[in-house]
């Protein structure tokens, strides 16, 4: 069965109401588990705190409130950790939240979904699914 890990950058187009995330995501098998990593819901949560207003919070929650997390334990910190020192040996560093993220969907045998593929794609073994490239194909443009 397949798992895929939304990054951020679909999280918070996801959240702003935009239908690209839901159409792609259908395009899997119903079976598919879709889950958040759990650095993901603070990166989600941080902006609908800072707003300030309630209502974005809760408004937040509600959108992602029913995708399981994957939580960040001992397994995913190891990894997290290999994938980090491995980056960091050949040079090519990226940044902390992502490296989280990969090392959370790797550990637990997850895609990542992203519209930020640069930097995930630096990362041996983990499969990643660019949107933006996907979009990009549907309609032949090059932006």
């Amino acid at each position: 069965m397949t798992t895929l890990a939304l990054d951020n950058s679909v999280v918070s187009d996801l959240v702003a109401g935009m239908n690209y995330p839901g159409e792609f995501l259908d395009t899997f098998p119903r079976d598919t588990n879709v889950v958040l990593p759990s650095i993901v819901w603070f990166e989600a949560m941080v902006p609908a705190f800072r707003s300030g207003d309630g209502r974005t919070v809760r408004e937040t929650q509600s959108v992602l409130g029913n995708l399981p997390l994957l939580d960040f334990s001992r397994e995913e910190a190891n990894e997290t950790a290999e994938i980090r020192a491995g980056l960091l040996d050949r040079g090519e560093p990226i940044g902390a939240p992502d490296v989280l993220i990969a090392g959370t969907a790797r550990a637990d045998g997850a895609a990542v979904v992203t519209n930020n593929a640069k930097d995930f794609n630096r990362v041996p073994d983990l499969e990643v699914h660019d949107l933006i490239d996907d979009r990009r194909a549907e309609t032949g443009s090059d932006q």
